[in-house]
């Protein structure tokens, strides 16, 4: 059995998540390529405005077909010059800003995993089984269904076979407007068992063993053996960190191939996902199991 050292969360470092998810390499690569695309995409427009200003005044009021179908073809020219790089950065920036606000929400999800483990992890340490360990343990289940609720809304869809979480989930739903006298609305309907099914099929949870180097830079272990000899257990103070991988789904056509890892399959076909990672670590604040000794100076009856 291993135990965590105590490590003061000065030395870690902690920030809020949303914090981490701005710092992260994704999250400075999405600032950079928005930054740059919006200063291209005001580029492409000032120069579509040029050519309009500079054209007279005669072709200016023309229309769009009576423009195009001018015999020198100029005004083609000068339309797909200007309209196809301007579209191109469009569908980039909005695919940028959606891959952003998923990592925020990856971030998020590692966060309120890490908050269901660190209530779990006491079980752990009372000797009662892995933690974390795989599907079939209730601990590692209960915190990845936390991440998944988290990441619901940026998920994709995933048919949900007509049970287990998803359909309560949508269930659920139904009754909270039901008992408020409202109508459900449509997305419950058609979404909330779908997303929530995705979100649960591709998200998964590591376990990491939380410790200070030498040079008092911060040591991230796997865990890949939760059971026997070598199961993590934790005591009271100890840092548990917790990974959540998600498979985020990429929805905005040609510009998801920038940051597109692979394709698989969904309800709606054949479609790209990008690999997101966060981690979060939070302090155990532990408990005593043992009861304090007796007070010797006798009690007033």
């Amino acid at each position: 059995m291993m135990c965590f050292p105590p490590i003061e969360s000065s030395v870690l470092g902690l920030a809020p998540w949303w914090s981490s998810a701005l710092s992260s390499d994704l999250g400075v690569r999405c600032a950079v390529i928005a930054g740059v695309g919006a200063l291209l995409l005001a580029v492409a427009l000032r120069a579509g405005w040029m050519l309009w200003r500079t054209r007279p005044v005669a072709v200016r009021r023309s229309t769009l077909r009576q423009r195009l179908a001018g015999e020198s073809g100029t005004a083609t020219v000068e339309f797909v010059l200007v309209f196809v790089p301007a579209l191109g950065i469009s569908l980039i920036l909005l695919q940028t800003v959606l891959m952003f606000s998923g990592n925020l929400f990856v971030h998020y999800g590692a966060f309120v995993a890490t908050r269901s483990a660190i209530v779990e992890a006491p079980r752990g340490a009372l000797g009662g089984g892995g933690y974390l360990a795989d599907d079939n343990d209730p601990a590692y289940n209960r915190a990845r269904r936390a991440a998944a609720f988290a990441l619901a809304p940026v998920s994709g869809r995933e048919n949900s076979g007509g049970g287990g979480d998803a359909v309560a989930f949508e269930a659920g739903l139904q009754a909270y407007f039901t008992a408020y006298g409202e109508d459900a609305p449509a997305w419950v309907d058609r979404l909330a068992a779908e997303r929530l099914s995705y979100a649960l099929t591709h998200t998964t949870l590591d376990l990491y063993e939380t410790r200070v180097g030498e040079n008092g830079e911060v040591i991230l272990d796997k865990q890949t053996q939760p059971f026997g000899d070598n199961r993590v257990d934790f005591g009271p103070k100890d840092p548990v960190t917790v990974g959540v991988s998600h498979r985020l789904h990429l929805s905005i056509p040609y510009a998801s191939a920038l940051f597109a890892d692979g394709t698989h399959q969904t309800v709606g076909g054949e479609t790209a996902y990008s690999v997101v990672t966060a981690t979060s670590t939070m302090s155990l604040e532990g408990y005593d199991v043992n009861l304090p000794e007796l007070p010797e100076v006798e009690r007033e009856q």
